[in-house]
C-alpha cells in the first residue's frame, strides 16, 4: 500500500503542485538503485490476461544531477513516467 497519498494542487503563487512526494537525495549508483526498488515496491499491481504483474498505478521519477569539476557545474534533469494499465483495455480484460 502506498505510504503517501498524492494530491495535485493549484495556488495563484506556487501554481500546480503535488503534495505527498517522498524526496531522496542519492550519492551513488547503489543508492539511487535502493530508491527505485523503494518506489517499486510501492506500486500497486495485478494480473490481467495480457500480463501477470501489470502496475495499477502511475510512477513518476525526476532525477536531478549535477557534476562539479573546477570552475564549471553540469546539471541535468531526466523524467522517467509509466503510465498505469497502458495496455489495451479490450486485449488485457481489465474492467472498473
Amino acid at each position: 500500500t502506498p505510504r503517501n497519498d498524492v494530491q495535485i494542487r493549484e495556488d495563484a503563487d506556487r501554481g500546480v503542485f503535488l503534495t505527498g512526494l517522498t524526496w531522496r537525495s542519492c550519492k551513488t549508483v547503489r543508492d539511487a538503485k535502493s530508491v527505485l526498488a523503494d518506489g517499486n515496491r510501492n506500486r500497486a499491481t495485478a494480473a490481467t490476461s495480457m500480463n501477470q504483474d501489470s502496475s495499477r498505478s502511475h510512477a513518476v521519477l525526476q532525477m536531478h544531477i549535477s557534476r562539479r569539476g573546477g570552475a564549471r557545474t553540469l546539471l541535468g534533469k531526466l523524467y522517467l513516467v509509466d503510465l498505469a494499465g497502458s495496455e489495451r483495455v479490450k486485449k488485457s480484460g481489465v474492467e472498473g
